[in-house]
């Protein structure tokens, strides 16, 4: 974690996209957790324990965030809705969030090794959802994207940079188009 959040906090200084902070935090999350684990492979091996926690905590990282914004995207849709007055609206709001839980203890929690096995069991709300979802936003993107590179992760983080700031306004956009065929 402490090698995780150096590399997060350097990845601030060397890039922000202006008006983006969900891809600037998701973005620095990607680079200091896969920056994390490769440090400790280059230094115990991939037998090494701390590799191995740092590689199941980013696949873990992958596995919550996609929850999160399957969770984000049906209370979005609950709110986009005209036909519910706000007591409607807290109502359905309340049954997305009991399946949700439901459906993560039940398919999310099994595929995780180390991390976030117990988030649903705590209180969800809005203002904790807006604070998670800055840090956890598309980071199979920048993962895939990363794979797709084949490139060393500097190199590659450079190129995603390069790609996010010469498309400020659509910076995952941007992203994404690196790993398109």
């Amino acid at each position: 974690s402490l090698a995780s959040t150096v590399i997060h906090e350097v990845t601030h200084n060397t890039t922000f996209i202006p008006g983006q902070v969900t891809f600037n935090e998701s973005f620095a999350n990607f680079v200091g957790d896969v920056g994390a684990a490769e440090y400790f492979c280059r230094l115990e091996g991939e037998a090494g324990s701390r590799c191995r926690r740092a590689r199941s905590l980013w696949r873990d990282n992958i596995l919550f965030g996609e929850a999160l914004e399957r969770l984000i995207a049906a209370l979005e849709n609950v709110y986009a809705r005209d036909d519910l007055d706000r007591a409607g609206k807290v109502e359905a709001r309340e049954a997305v969030i009991a399946r949700w839980r439901d459906g993560y203890a039940r398919e999310v929690v099994p595929r995780l090794e180390v991390g976030f096995r117990t988030f649903h069991e705590g209180p969800i709300n809005n203002a904790s959802l807006m604070g998670v979802r800055l840090y956890y936003h598309r980071l199979g993107l920048f993962d895939e994207t990363y794979r797709a590179l084949g490139l060393p992760l500097d190199r590659a983080v450079a190129r995603m940079i390069e790609a996010a700031e010469s498309s400020p306004e659509a910076p995952f956009e941007a992203v994404a188009r690196l790993a398109a065929p």
